[in-house]
């Protein structure tokens, strides 16, 4: 059923959500953007549907809802240990039609983890209309721009909301006078930005060396820094490094995983006198193939990338992830031609 509602309905509708659900959606972090006089758009918990930040894109993902940049799952005292997964509370997140492509691939991988699961399994998800493509967006080609898998669909209007409610659970959450007014979602059907997904075949050995040993990624020598914004901001990077820290004066020993990325170059990399340009080619060429070549690997017909434009967005050397991939497909397809395949 679709509900156009009022800003006083819409204030009542969010008051009625609020009471069971934690609401989160990409919100205005005043100051707190990579300047100081920049601001960071975010997710976190809103208190009303005018605080959701729906015109401008997030510069992070859903994804630290679902597993923060720092979290606990363990706890040891005395030799015995606790799980910590016992996070029951309902969430209702206000997304994008890519983020929840994001989740769904984030859930083929930590679906038998323990702390995800437990927060996984209580979210409802609310979509938000995204019609107009923002200019580093290649959600169209990754067939991620529009979806179907969502209880309540948001559009914002200059005096109140447009809902569309597909889910049961929600139905007492509207009046009766709260009037009908049918009307479809508005999902981007074109992006400025397009791409040319690697044509990916079942390679041998030797072709694989090839395209890991391509000129093209020397070419990130002298740009990328190795400062990990790209993983970071990325929805569907989901690296963790496990680390047992226990305080001294109460013996508990925390089991602690932090976020972590093929790009993030660490201190320990730099062992036997390697620089950051020794290491930042075949850190570039795993992130393409990440998000490319293996989930070929594991017979899947779904690229990890969502096109969501974030790592482009973040880079703070400008480099295009959009724009490294075609021209990545560009040689692929000459290595093809060389060995006959093409």
């Amino acid at each position: 059923m679709d509900y156009k509602l009022s800003k006083i309905q819409s204030d009542e509708l969010f008051f009625k959500l609020k009471k069971d659900y934690l609401i989160l959606a990409p919100k205005v972090f005043k100051g707190e953007g990579r300047y100081s006089d920049l601001d960071s758009i975010r997710y976190g918990e809103v208190s009303s549907f005018e605080e959701i930040e729906f015109e401008r894109k997030s510069h992070y993902s859903v994804k630290e809802v679902l597993l923060p940049i720092n979290h606990i799952t363990e706890v040891k005292y005395n030799g015995q240990s606790m799980k910590i997964n016992n996070d029951s509370k309902k969430r209702l997140i206000v997304l994008r039609s890519c983020d929840i492509h994001a989740l769904k691939r984030i859930d083929n991988k930590f679906l038998n983890d323990e702390y995800y699961r437990a927060r996984r399994e209580n979210i409802k998800f609310m979509v938000m209309e995204c019609s107009k493509s923002f200019d580093t967006c290649f959600c169209v080609t990754m067939g991620t721009n529009q979806t179907e898998d969502y209880s309540l669909g948001i559009r914002f209007l200059d005096d109140g909301i447009l809902i569309k409610n597909k889910d049961d659970d929600f139905n007492k959450y509207f009046d009766d006078d709260i009037p009908k007014y049918k009307f479809d979602m508005n999902f981007v059907k074109e992006n400025e930005t397009n791409v040319n997904i690697p044509d990916i075949k079942e390679w041998d050995r030797e072709t694989l060396l090839k395209a890991k040993s391509l000129s093209l990624w020397d070419e990130y020598k002298k740009r990328c820094i190795g400062c990990g914004s790209c993983n970071m901001s990325c929805p569907t990077c989901t690296c963790l490094t496990t680390n047992e820290i226990k305080n001294e004066n109460t013996g508990v020993t925390e089991i602690r995983r932090i976020w972590s990325g093929c790009q993030l170059v660490k201190s320990a990399s730099f062992k036997d006198g390697k620089k950051i340009s020794d290491i930042v080619p075949k850190r570039i060429s795993q992130r393409v193939f990440d998000k490319f070549y293996m989930p070929k690997l594991k017979t899947s017909n779904e690229q990890i990338c969502v096109g969501c434009g974030r790592c482009t967005d973040n880079c703070p050397r400008l480099i295009s992830f959009s724009t490294t991939v075609n021209r990545f497909s560009q040689e692929l397809d000459k290595i093809y031609v060389e060995e006959g395949l093409k």
